[in-house]
């Protein structure tokens, strides 16, 4: 008896984090997506992340739920050590109104790539869709101009890279060289390197 009604209450704790996980993700999405083209341009995002927090809620993610799952490619000085607190970081960024922003957004967006294993190929056309959103509504901030992208694997280049631990390649992504409309470069993409 003892046990049946530790499954239930365990069934009802789990169907609830999933209710409000839902629910965090429907807000965040409204919150990001105010804008018809915001929506379209974060939509990439939701699909893959969805599938793999589907995967991760079907027991990889252990007893707390896949919001206690430990963030990847994590800097020391991250405050957000579990996929629960790095949503709320994401949600506290969605409304970036500078460089700085911006940067943190897209670091945590990676972030939460490498911790749900989003593979490059969904993600990377994603980040290409907000950043033409970003490109778009960047008037009065900003001028943002073309991005480049690091890839896992790739040769370590410090014109445009800022690699944070030593190597010779890519081992983590961390963020994009970020240029202005004239090609200089404002921001050099952060990487961990191996």
């Amino acid at each position: 008896m003892f046990l049946a009604l530790l499954y239930l209450g365990l069934i009802i704790a789990s169907a609830w984090l999933f209710w409000r996980l839902r629910r965090d993700h429907w807000r965040l999405r409204r919150k990001m997506c105010g804008i018809r083209s915001a929506r379209d341009a974060f939509e990439p995002f939701v699909r893959p992340a969805q599938r793999q927090l589907d995967a991760a809620l079907g027991g990889a993610s252990g007893p707390y739920g896949c919001l206690m799952l430990p963030v990847a490619c994590r800097e020391a000085h991250d405050r957000h050590a579990t996929l629960g607190q790095l949503l709320d970081h994401l949600r506290q960024y969605s409304e970036w109104n500078g460089l700085e922003e911006l940067e943190e957004l897209v670091k945590g967006l990676y972030q939460l790539q490498a911790t749900l294993k989003i593979s490059p190929d969904s993600f990377e056309p994603a980040l290409d869709a907000f950043f033409r959103y970003a490109r778009a509504h960047s008037m009065g901030r900003f001028q943002l101009g073309k991005t480049r992208l690091a890839r896992v694997g790739m040769a370590i280049d410090r014109g445009w890279m800022m690699p944070i631990t030593s190597g010779a390649t890519v081992h983590g992504v961390l963020g994009v060289a970020l240029y202005d409309p004239s090609g200089k470069l404002l921001r050099h993409a952060k990487v961990l390197a191996r």
